[in-house]
């Protein structure tokens, strides 16, 4: 089970895959706050789930492929190695435009239920 859900819903959602009997892979932060992390992690001991949290882009074959080059020696000695995805963007990392056309008063592909998306956190208004 793969949980991409906004942080704030993580524990909404790891609970009852754990008790449905699935291993999880949640994306970090895993939860929002101590209190959903103990019990995730309550639920996972006690449903003797595999739980793995961490970033996807560790998994990307970039990596691997990087790690078998040094490994042949194709790239010479290794003396540090350092790796980063960051875009390096003075707006920041992947902030990308919402298309104006897309709301919670749209339809079709355009349409964003803001209220599912909300969830449990504050109510405020779309932005």
């Amino acid at each position: 089970m793969l949980i991409v859900t906004p942080q704030h819903q993580h524990c909404l959602n790891f609970v009852p895959a754990i008790q449905a009997g699935k291993d999880v892979y949640v994306e970090k932060p895993a939860s929002h706050n101590v209190f959903e992390g103990r019990k995730m992690a309550e639920a996972a001991e006690k449903y003797r789930r595999i739980v793995q949290v961490g970033v996807q882009g560790l998994s990307w074959p970039r990596w691997h492929k990087s790690q078998k080059i040094v490994q042949s020696g194709m790239a010479g000695q290794a003396i540090a190695v350092q790796g980063t995805y960051s875009c390096n963007d003075p707006a920041g990392d992947w902030n990308w435009p919402i298309d104006p056309a897309a709301g919670p008063d749209a339809t079709g592909e355009n349409h964003i239920n803001w209220k599912q998306c909300l969830g449990p956190a504050p109510k405020i208004p779309f932005s």
